[in-house]
């Protein structure tokens, strides 16, 4: 077992893989993307990615297909696409009006963001974006995750919602399915 001490001033709030790099990026109460390589147990890189505009940082995810690249949510609802190879912020977007609590990359075309109720699909094009598809859930949504070529969500008010996206047809929202007890966290195994 490994420990990373970040002091008690820095709390980290997400964090992710950087797949093929034996790396972790992680978002901290700081706003800053701390760098720490698990395989010999030291911290490469501290860049700070927030100004008094964007918030705090909420959340972080990497593109598992093209890992240098970094998207980060706020609390503002604004998303930064950072390339954490030489720590360049590519761009970045006000996607929603409230604070971004999930996010989620398929491939590297696509980006998912999640604040309240709202799912939105991104197409990503270097540091360009589209918003391609809007999805609108009943209640806030606590959860997204990958199932395959689909994108579930969970809802506040026990409902798996599957899916929300199918990114081999690119569709929205085919069934509804009610999941019980209530969900705050959701990992497929």
């Amino acid at each position: 077992m490994q420990q990373f001490d970040l002091g008690k001033s820095n709390q980290i709030l997400s964090l992710d893989t950087v797949n093929d790099f034996g790396l972790l990026a992680t978002a901290t109460s700081s706003s800053s993307i701390q760098f720490l390589d698990y395989r010999t147990n030291r911290f490469l890189h501290d860049w700070k990615v927030s100004s008094g505009i964007t918030g705090s940082i909420r959340v972080i995810t990497t593109s598992k297909t093209r890992p240098h690249i970094l998207a980060i949510g706020f609390s503002s609802g604004t998303i930064s696409l950072f390339d954490c190879r030489i720590g360049f912020l590519m761009g970045h977007w006000k996607a929603h009006e409230t604070e971004i609590t999930n996010l989620y990359f398929h491939e590297s075309r696509w980006l998912c963001s999640v604040a309240e109720n709202q799912v939105l699909l991104w197409e990503i094009d270097g540091a360009g974006y589209n918003l391609e598809m809007t999805f609108r859930a009943p209640t806030d949504v606590v959860a997204i995750a990958p199932l395959g070529d689909q994108l579930l969500a969970i809802e506040n008010n026990n409902h798996l919602t599957l899916p929300v996206v199918d990114f081999s047809v690119s569709s929205l929202f085919l069934s509804d399915l009610r999941f019980s007890p209530r969900a705050h966290c959701f990992s497929p195994f």
